[in-house]
């Protein structure tokens, strides 16, 4: 283990806890997915090797879309500036600096992201769903009926993991019949929502939404990760109706994108 150097020029302080702010935090906090919180010096400091090893081979944070199009507005990939960053920090021992000189503590918002409390929200399942303390857990298909008689123009949908350490993933799709869920895993339907650690529900953009045909079932694929001991999970959906008000205006826009 290096000994900290008292005149490094990138400390944990002044650095490197606000690009693990910007980055990791998010997924690497307490109550979430990430297996280990960054949110502390000392905590930090003992994975600075592991942390530097995985975001030089490019592994965190996760972020697989391919740059060659163009920029994308939630891009989570550090910079070539904040990679170096980090390897000058381990390098120089991991200082932690000036106490003095760290970011202000983040506050994440609790309960639903949406701009205001949803017009529909259902747990996706009866009772909490047991998942086991270790083992693979194959995806798994939950149904509900939202009781939806006419066509429902969305505006913003958002999925809202119950337990957040033990759901990888949530997607989300509206269909009719009971082969819904077949024609899904087979690549016929495409999906209507989808949660992934870290990520913000975002409203569509004024003027658009997507339909949910009267008739629909939601039907939802879920990824569990154990955790190593047994717990549960009930997670829900939430959805901003289009006012009927402008229900013709912006169904008219956006029927042959969504339809």
């Amino acid at each position: 283990t290096r000994q900290p150097d008292a005149s490094a020029e990138v400390t944990y302080s002044d650095q490197v806890a606000r690009i693990l702010q910007r980055r990791c935090v998010e997924c690497h906090r307490e109550g979430e997915i990430a297996p280990f919180a960054l949110v502390d010096y000392d905590e930090v400091a003992g994975w600075a090797e592991q942390i530097e090893e995985v975001v030089v081979e490019g592994r965190m944070p996760p972020w697989h879309a391919d740059a060659k199009p163009g920029e994308f507005s939630n891009d989570r990939s550090l910079t070539s500036e904040e990679i170096d960053q980090i390897q000058a920090w381990v390098a120089a021992g991991a200082p932690q600096g000036d106490p003095d000189q760290l970011p202000e503590s983040q506050e994440w918002t609790e309960g639903w992201q949406l701009p205001r409390e949803p017009d529909f929200i259902a747990p996706i399942t009866d009772e909490p769903f047991a998942v086991p303390a270790d083992g693979a857990v194959d995806y798994k298909y939950f149904t509900i009926d939202p009781g939806f008689t006419e066509d429902q123009w969305v505006a913003a949908i958002e999925i809202q993991p119950g337990n957040r350490q033990v759901v990888h993933h949530v997607l989300m799709f509206a269909g009719e019949g009971r082969d819904a869920v077949q024609r899904f895993r087979g690549g016929a339907l495409g999906y209507d929502a989808g949660y992934v650690p870290g990520q913000r529900a975002v409203p569509y953009p004024a003027g658009m939404a997507r339909r949910i045909p009267a008739g629909s079932k939601l039907i939802f694929q879920v990824h569990y990760t154990p955790i190593g001991t047994p717990t549960t999970d009930q997670t829900r959906v939430g959805m901003l109706m289009v006012d009927r008000s402008e229900e013709r205006r912006v169904g008219k826009e956006c029927r042959s994108r969504w339809s």
